[in-house]
C-alpha cells in the first residue's frame, strides 16, 4: 500500500485538490444562492404598505376616455407587499411602491363615475352599469325589464356595443324613445 501511494503520489495529490476545489466551489455557490434568496424575499416582505400610506389609483376609462386619479383608503391595504397589492387589482400596473406612497394605473373597460353605460348582455338582459370606486371596476346599477326582442334591430345593435349616457335622465329618455 505504501508503495502504491509513493508511485501515485502526484495523481493522489491532484485528485485530492480537485475534490477540495469542488467542495469549495459548491459551498460558495450555495452561500451566494441563499444570499440572493434572502435579498429577494426581504425586498418583497420588507416593503409593506404603511397605515398612513398615500395610495393613488390612476384610472383610464375605455368608453368615455376620461382619466381620473382616486386616493384610496390605506386601511384595507396595510401590511400588503407589492405582489399582494397587484393580486387585489388584476391588470393594474404599479408604477411606485414605497411603504408611504403607492401609485398604480389601471384601464377600466367601461365609463367613469360621471357616466352610465347601457349594454345588452349575452343573456338578453339590458343593464345600466356604473363605475364603483370601492371595487375600482364597473358594477351593474340597474337591470331594465324591457326584453331586447321588443326593440328595433338598430337599437339592439347599439346596445350590443354599449351606449354611454351622462345621467340617468338621459337613460330614461333613451328608453322612452325605444318604447315608442
Amino acid at each position: 500500500m505504501k508503495q502504491f501511494i509513493l508511485e501515485n503520489k502526484r495523481i493522489l495529490i491532484v485528485t485530492a485538490l480537485a475534490i477540495l476545489a469542488g467542495i469549495l466551489i459548491g459551498f460558495s455557490i450555495a452561500i451566494s444562492y441563499s444570499e440572493n434568496e434572502v435579498q429577494e424575499t426581504g425586498a418583497s416582505i420588507g416593503k409593506c404598505i404603511a397605515p398612513n400610506a398615500d395610495i393613488r389609483a390612476e384610472l383610464t376609462f375605455t368608453r368615455c376616455e376620461h382619466r381620473i386619479q382616486i386616493a384610496l383608503d390605506p386601511e384595507p391595504y396595510v401590511g400588503l407587499n407589492q405582489k399582494e397589492l397587484a393580486s387585489r387589482h388584476p391588470g393594474a400596473i404599479i408604477s411606485k411602491f414605497e411603504p408611504e406612497k403607492i401609485v398604480f394605473t389601471k384601464h377600466v373597460t367601461g365609463v367613469c363615475g360621471s357616466h352610465y353605460l347601457m349594454e345588452l348582455q349575452e343573456d338578453g338582459k339590458i343593464v345600466v352599469r356604473h363605475f364603483d370606486e370601492t371595487l375600482l371596476d364597473m358594477k351593474d346599477a340597474v337591470t331594465i325589464g324591457m326584453p331586447a326582442s321588443t326593440l328595433e334591430p338598430l337599437l339592439v345593435s347599439e346596445l350590443e356595443d354599449g351606449v354611454v349616457f351622462s345621467s340617468m335622465n338621459e337613460v330614461n329618455a333613451y328608453l322612452e324613445n325605444a318604447e315608442s
